[in-house]
């Protein structure tokens, strides 16, 4: 009988915490929000894009990549601020670039096209 009687009480017990914890799901599940879409100036310059995270983790910085050898120069100089170089267009046809933007604990990584007409 006492065995049985410890049972269920360890049983209720755990029951018990169980139905207590506090849904943390969204603790370190970041998003990683930005525009799709940034326009760039045929002459080229610096150019800046915001983004935000949600649920961040510490002193993490995004990486952004590119396999457009125009784009140059991406820095970070603020939180929630990309920064980067767009060279000029020499050519009368119109280019784009797709920016990757990567972010611990983020699935799917945010993508942005630079668009940049001919001179």
């Amino acid at each position: 009988m006492r065995h049985i009687l410890h049972i269920s009480i360890t049983t209720l017990t755990l029951l018990l915490l169980g139905a207590c914890t506090e849904d943390r799901s969204d603790i370190n599940n970041p998003t990683l929000t930005t525009s799709k879409v940034i326009e760039v100036s045929d002459n080229g310059g610096i150019y800046s894009l915001a983004y935000s995270v949600s649920n961040p983790l510490n002193d993490i910085t995004p990486l952004v990549l590119t396999d457009a050898e125009w784009i140059t120069d991406i820095t970070y100089p603020f939180e929630g601020i990309i920064s980067f170089h767009a060279l000029g267009n020499p050519t009368s046809e119109p280019r784009q670039a797709l920016l990757t933007i990567k972010y611990p604990g983020v699935e799917n990584p945010a993508e942005v096209t630079v668009k940049q007409g001919g001179s």
